[in-house]
């Protein structure tokens, strides 16, 4: 008996052989290739792409709230301005009333007809800067058709309560823990070393031999020539197919030894570079807080010399009335109180700042406290 694969050169089939080649690597690119490795890559892109998202996003924030302080700023100032013209005014008012009764020194008026015109172009430089702060905050509005929006006319800031902003350790604790971990940077150098990593196993990976299987299983026509009836029997499946390895190895593999060391060595940076960044964001959460906190005791002070200023200001003006006391000095205690009153508002508007700085140093997305 002479098998179908003793001699194919005369046993091969007048219709001819048919096969099917099949080639699988073993060695290299069995497990990992580049287009692999692009692949995973793309994905790590996405969330890389979602934390520089946040981070732009929190940068906008920060400036419009920033913006939003300074318009407070210029309208609490504006108060204090039209505060001080109404009193100056109302005591001018009173002067007249008493020169005209003969119960006044009619140089009294005139000093304070002075001090009214100096609050009035105060007041006049207070509304000008209250103008143009609303229309730097308008640049942050914007319509759902895209369309730049202005603050109306009539638009103020709402009153707000500074008391009730006080930061605690544990808050400190908490956002460095977050930061550690979320913020946006840190983020960002995680995913260069996770698609490092796969770099290095791909250049892991060129290091192994090149080993290709290739088997081609032969399709011979239905024929009893040779001894079987039926195309698929056992016999057939055994004897038909043929099989090879093909094998390629450089010698030093000087090119794949060299692009693994440069990608271990950009890992070995990425990690310092993750370390430091992690180290300066500590430091500047630890720092900004540290701000907000003298910015509490500061304004706490300033609300003692504020007390201090009015009880001044009374107490000169009953020394005034009865006679004791002048209206150049009353004017000044009462602008010294006007002082003070503005340098609390500054003060307070810092610490709103630091406060909005202290969250974002710490990368928690701000747009999630205004949901």
């Amino acid at each position: 008996y002479l098998g179908i694969n003793v001699n194919p050169e005369n046993f091969t089939p007048k219709q001819g052989l048919y096969y099917v080649e099949i080639k699988a690597p073993i060695g290299r690119n069995m497990l990992i290739d580049a287009r692999r490795v692009a692949l995973q890559q793309a994905r790590y892109l996405r969330e890389l792409n979602a934390a520089e998202q946040v981070k732009i996003i929190n940068k906008l924030l920060l400036s419009a709230v920033k913006q939003y302080w300074e318009w407070y700023q210029s309208y609490q100032k504006l108060k204090i301005q039209e505060e001080g013209l109404a009193l100056a005014t109302f005591r001018l008012n009173a002067i007249n009333q008493a020169i005209l009764v003969g119960d006044g020194a009619p140089i009294d008026s005139v000093e304070n007809r002075l001090e009214v015109l100096k609050r009035s172009m105060n007041l006049q430089e207070a509304q000008i800067e209250f103008q143009n702060q609303t229309l730097l905050l308008s640049n942050f509005l914007w319509g759902e058709d895209n369309q730049p929006r202005e603050l109306p006319s009539f638009a103020i800031p709402y009153p707000y309560d500074f008391s009730s902003l006080e930061l605690s350790l544990y808050l400190l604790d908490s956002l460095q823990n977050y930061a550690r971990f979320y913020h946006p940077e840190i983020i960002k150098q995680q995913i260069k070393l996770l698609q490092y990593d796969l770099e290095r196993k791909l250049r892991m990976n060129e290091l192994l031999p090149d080993i290709d299987m290739d088997l081609k299983p032969f399709l011979i026509p239905h024929s009893e020539e040779y001894g079987f009836t039926q195309p698929y029997d056992a016999f057939y499946w055994r004897q038909n197919f043929k099989i090879g390895f093909n094998f390629y190895m450089p010698l030093f593999l000087r090119k794949e030894r060299g692009k693994l060391t440069k990608i271990k060595l950009k890992i070995q940076q990425t990690e310092y570079e993750l370390l430091n960044q992690r180290r300066e964001i500590e430091t500047e959460l630890s720092v900004s807080y540290n701000e907000t906190k003298n910015l509490e005791r500061l304004i706490a002070l300033q609300k003692q010399t504020v007390e201090y200023s009015q009880r001044m200001l009374e107490a000169e003006q009953i020394k005034f009335e009865n006679g004791e006391s002048s209206l150049f000095v009353v004017n000044r205690r009462e602008r010294s109180l006007l002082a003070e009153k503005e340098k609390l508002l500054e003060l307070q508007v810092k610490y709103a700042k630091a406060n909005a700085q202290f969250y974002f140093a710490s990368g928690i997305p701000i747009s999630n406290f205004f949901k």
